[in-house]
């Protein structure tokens, strides 16, 4: 969450604000830095592994919806420094 570019995907996608019309024609199971950290502040998880899991969906879900170039590059370079 420190990086600005992590600031795109703080809150669940607007379809309109967002100007992806069809996000959830695609995208079945979204997750968003917003979520995980009310999930973590209600003790959600369970194990760091579920935790990972959700990190994950969210570079997952972002490379599997976005084909234009630099939206590709931002998600590679936050999961990479995730991982």
């Amino acid at each position: 969450m420190e990086r600005k570019t992590s600031q795109l995907f703080m809150h669940p996608v607007d379809e309109i604000e967002d100007d992806c019309p069809d996000y959830y024609k695609f995208i079945k199971k979204p997750m968003d830095l917003g979520t995980i950290r009310n999930k973590i502040d209600s003790g959600h998880y369970k194990t760091v592994a579920e935790w990972r899991a959700d990190v994950e969906l969210i570079w997952s879900n972002s490379l599997e919806y976005h084909t234009y170039d630099a939206m590709i590059l931002i998600t590679k370079d936050l999961q990479n420094y995730f991982r």
